[in-house]
């Protein structure tokens, strides 16, 4: 092995390695892995069903509860009417505590008239859907 300006010439080395070993292809076809390779098998995972929903009329109460929730991120969204986003929360968090729907009522008709006079505007935000929500809740009540 001959070092010249820091590098170093294996040549000689390759050469008897090469002529003493005798490598052939079916010996490294032949030669065992490490670790087996997993096949995958032939049979398919089971499918998984979904499970059926009852189809439960909610009470009223809950679904107040919820087009409040969407009122109040709608609001937040659009950055409208903060004192009414406040009364909402307050509203939202009394009736998680007594169960008394009273002020979420009063909240959603101020809501529905806000969004019915911003829909008028076309203000971007404002769906029908949403509008209709609010109004379905406010009958049902």
């Amino acid at each position: 092995m001959a070092v010249d300006n820091d590098c170093v010439d294996f040549k000689p080395q390759v050469l008897v390695y090469q002529l003493t070993t005798h490598v052939t292809l079916e010996k490294l076809i032949k030669t065992p892995m490490a670790k087996a390779i997993a096949k995958p098998s032939p049979e398919k995972a089971p499918v998984k069903k979904a499970a059926v929903k009852a189809k439960t009329s909610a009470p009223a109460t809950s679904n107040i509860e919820k087009v409040a929730e969407e009122v109040l991120i709608k609001l937040k969204t659009l950055n409208l009417e903060p004192q009414l986003q406040a009364d909402i929360e307050w509203c939202l968090g009394s009736y998680r505590h007594d169960k008394n729907p009273a002020g979420l009522y009063e909240m959603a008709e101020k809501a529905f008239g806000l969004f019915k006079n911003e829909q008028s505007k076309k203000t971007k935000g404002i769906t029908s859907k949403l509008v209709g929500e609010v109004e379905k809740v406010l009958k049902g009540r």
